[in-house]
């Protein structure tokens, strides 16, 4: 009676290669849709894949530890094995954005490359989301039905379903599903939404969630075109690839963001990115994990991570040495005085970053010509590992070598080589 919904789950399992799959988490937060969801995993799949739970307690309602509760009473009934977490959630701000935040930041902890979590989002979830993003201005982004977290992956397989099989299913099962009294306050965007508009459009046009899942595969469809030809586009490009005017800009740089897992920024911001850009040449765009910055007509895509201060030791870095920097390993060898690539060190060389200098040294080194010669954009630059000797500045690494000419040789006088690779994650 219900072969739809198995068949619903195989398809999103072959959309991300399940001969690969290992795992398969459920998100669980005890309401019906979840429920529904673990309950078709439990009986299609759990014979043939390992199956878990997640389940995200906010700790925004007293009544949460209650709904853990319940979650763990279903999964005993199952036989799926529950990991609960109560989460922090900042109070300030957008609560609903902190919430989801937390929650996904949970779901990715326990992702490896063989895991894929499926998430219960149905076809009215769909319509909420699409018309929010619309009235935000972030454009037509539908939900993807797949996609990558973390190291492993994310499925909705009933995002075509409507809600009403879903709780169909679950009086056919005798199963029982939690409230959560806050989806009902209308003080949030979504829930208005859900209970002061959709039921409005639903009476006008019955098939109104149906028709816009519909045009939100359409709209899929072409960014996966885009996607095609546009692939694959560096973190770093020339500015003159993004086309023109600036719509076709705008459109660009929806992808490219994608591409990155980047969706929750407003076309208002992108286009004043853009006027910035235009007109003064430099420009600036904070993202969720990432910033965007355009700088000496080049665009870059800067995660946060990559930006960090990675916090060297200060000690003495000889030869053999390894260290990383922006998704890349180096290595530090000793080398005879007439190898290629070679060159001279004095004393204990150490590794380093300007902002970890004094003042003084920062100025003897002439550190923002070196930068400005090597093309370093500015805020690289206050943790741009810097390889220091007895003498000075030995290296900004991967960017400039000291001459030998520069060098006072003695017998002390050593050689090495500096040289990096890229690490795969």
């Amino acid at each position: 009676m219900y072969l739809d919904l198995f068949e619903d789950l195989d398809r999103a399992l072959d959309c991300v290669g399940r001969q690969g799959i290992r795992r398969v988490f459920v998100a669980l937060s005890g309401g019906a849709d979840s429920l529904a969801l673990l309950h078709c995993v439990s009986e299609h799949l759990a014979g043939q894949i390992s199956v878990q739970a997640l389940h995200a307690d906010h700790q925004l309602h007293h009544q949460s530890a209650q709904w853990a509760e319940a979650c763990g009473r279903l999964c005993a009934d199952l036989h799926v094995p529950l990991t609960v977490e109560s989460l922090v959630v900042s109070a300030q701000g957008n609560t609903e954005a902190a919430a989801r935040a937390a929650r996904y930041a949970f779901f990715a902890r326990h992702m490896t490359a063989s895991d894929v979590l499926m998430l219960a989002h149905h076809r009215q979830d769909q319509a909420e989301t699409l018309l929010m993003r619309l009235l935000q201005g972030r454009g037509v982004l539908p939900m993807r039905d797949h996609g990558q977290l973390a190291a492993g992956h994310f499925v909705r397989p009933f995002l075509d379903t409507d809600k009403n099989r879903l709780l169909d299913y679950l009086r056919s099962k005798k199963v029982e599903w939690v409230e959560d009294p806050s989806n009902q306050d209308t003080a949030y965007d979504r829930n208005y939404l859900r209970h002061a508009v959709l039921p409005t459009l639903q009476q006008r046009w019955p098939n109104f969630a149906a028709r816009l899942q519909h045009s939100a595969q359409g709209f899929t469809a072409q960014r996966a075109l885009l996607d095609f030809y546009l692939q694959p586009i560096p973190d770093e490009v020339a500015l003159s690839q993004l086309p023109s005017p600036a719509e076709l800009g705008l459109a660009w740089l929806r992808v490219y963001l994608a591409q990155r897992g980047e969706y929750r920024v407003a076309d208002a911001a992108l286009m004043e990115f853009l006027r910035q850009a235009s007109a003064a040449g430099r420009a600036k765009l904070d993202l969720d994990t990432a910033s965007l910055h355009v700088w000496r007509d080049r665009l870059y895509f800067e995660r946060a991570a990559d930006c960090a201060d990675p916090q060297w030791p200060a000690m003495p870095l000889a030869p053999p040495a390894e260290f990383a920097w922006r998704q890349q390993a180096f290595m530090l060898r000793s080398a005879e005085a007439g190898a290629v690539d070679a060159f001279a060190y004095s004393g204990d060389p150490y590794l380093t970053s300007r902002d970890r200098l004094d003042h003084d040294a920062r100025s003897a080194a002439s550190l923002k010509t070196h930068f400005q010669q090597a093309g370093i954009p500015p805020w690289r630059r206050p943790h741009y590992p810097l390889l220091w000797d007895a003498q000075g500045l030995v290296a900004l690494v991967g960017a400039w070598q000291r001459p030998r000419a520069m060098v006072k040789t003695d017998a002390l006088t050593l050689y090495c080589t500096l040289n990096g690779h890229a690490v795969t994650t």
